[in-house]
């Protein structure tokens, strides 16, 4: 079973369009394939569990948070 997870910039910040194929805020796209896994396996916590952590994975790995610190 293939799973299809968006990275996006959340609607509340009004992100921009970054390419126009992706739509507003879409930084990627990426699929994942649970090999063997069918619709009934939803159903499964440890499924669950990895298509979560998958998720959470892509998110820490898409993004930094960079700042400075400006004196007046």
């Amino acid at each position: 079973m293939e799973i299809k997870y968006t990275i996006r910039i959340k609607e509340k910040h009004n992100p921009p369009t970054f390419k126009e194929e992706l739509g507003k805020g879409v930084v990627a796209t990426q699929i994942a394939d649970f090999k063997g896994a069918n619709e009934k396996d939803l159903d499964e916590p440890n499924l669950l569990r990895q298509i979560f952590e998958l998720a959470e994975k892509l998110k820490n790995e898409w993004f930094e948070v960079v700042f400075e610190i400006n004196n007046p």
